[in-house]
């Protein structure tokens, strides 16, 4: 009777499914806010949205020439630089001044996520093993779906330690400030000492 032994997966197959992770999580993170940074720019509710929008049509719109310049680059230098504009674009958005500034750096996270998502999808194929693909897509996604869904909660959660910390911090001095007493002067303890009952 012969046992059939599963294949290890290389470590470029964990490294993207952690890489698709650690982006979902980001994008979960910063999603929330972004209609609130649009609001501040003092424009309507609509145009807030489509903020979020934004990212969604562009990548939507240049998959096509995503998968061209996988063909053209190769999937490595497409993941990289498809990282690399996410990361530029998000890290960009802190700092827009104009709320146009703001809906041209979404689209361009847009164009890089797709750039980095098609590249990482050709990467797991040519990877895995042929009889764990099925398998090995299906991570990548539950991977990419779970970040999603702790970004947001992530954050709520950095929230109530900063706050925890706050008054922890507060409690940790209050009674410190309490019980400090100024230091009597020789006069002051001599007045006491005298009217004190015998």
């Amino acid at each position: 009777m012969t046992t059939q032994t599963t294949p290890r997966l290389p470590f470029e197959i964990w490294a993207l499914i952690a890489g698709s992770f650690a982006v979902a999580v980001g994008y979960g993170v910063v999603a929330p806010v972004l209609p609130q940074l649009a609001s501040s720019f003092g424009v309507s509710i609509t145009a807030a949205s489509a903020i979020v929008s934004a990212f969604a049509a562009m990548r939507l719109v240049f998959a096509p020439a995503a998968g061209w310049f996988v063909n053209k680059w190769g999937e490595r230098p497409t993941y990289t630089i498809g990282l690399l504009i996410v990361a530029a674009s998000t890290g960009a958005c802190a700092i827009a001044a104009t709320y146009g500034q703001l809906l041209v750096l979404r689209a361009a996270g847009g164009i890089g996520s797709t750039m980095f998502s098609i590249a990482a999808t050709g990467l797991l194929i040519r990877l895995a093993p042929v009889k764990m693909r099925g398998r090995i897509s299906s991570y990548n996604a539950a991977s990419f779906l779970l970040g999603g869904l702790l970004g947001p909660g992530a954050r709520r959660r950095r929230r109530k330690l900063r706050a925890a910390g706050a008054v922890r911090l507060l409690l940790r001095h209050a009674p410190c400030r309490s019980r400090t007493r100024r230091p009597r002067s020789a006069a002051q303890h001599d007045a006491a000492v005298q009217t004190r009952p015998r």
